[in-house]
C-alpha cells in the first residue's frame, strides 16, 4: 500500500504540472506505474522475477488507458 501511495502521489503531482507533451493522447505528460512487492518469506523470488511482475503491471496500466497505478496481479508477499 505504501508503494501504491507514493506512485499515485507522483502521478498526481505530474498531472498538476500540466506539462505539454505533443505525442501524448491527452497532450500532457502523464505517469503510469506498475508495482510488485515481496517480503522475506518470498525466498524463491528472484529480483528479476519481481521486476518482471512490476513491468507487467506497468504495461497493464498503459493498456488500460495510461495515467494510472497498477499493482501486480500476483501480489508477491
Amino acid at each position: 500500500e505504501g508503494a501504491r501511495a507514493v506512485a499515485n502521489a507522483a502521478r498526481l503531482e505530474v498531472a498538476r504540472l500540466v506539462l505539454p507533451h505533443d505525442a501524448s493522447a491527452d497532450g500532457i505528460v502523464t505517469v503510469s506505474a506498475g508495482i510488485a512487492a515481496a517480503d522475506a518469506a518470498s525466498v524463491d523470488l528472484t529480483p528479476a522475477a519481481l521486476i518482471g511482475q512490476a513491468d507487467k503491471a506497468l504495461y497493464r496500466a498503459k493498456h488500460a488507458g495510461r495515467n494510472r497505478v497498477v499493482v501486480a496481479d500476483t501480489a508477491l508477499r
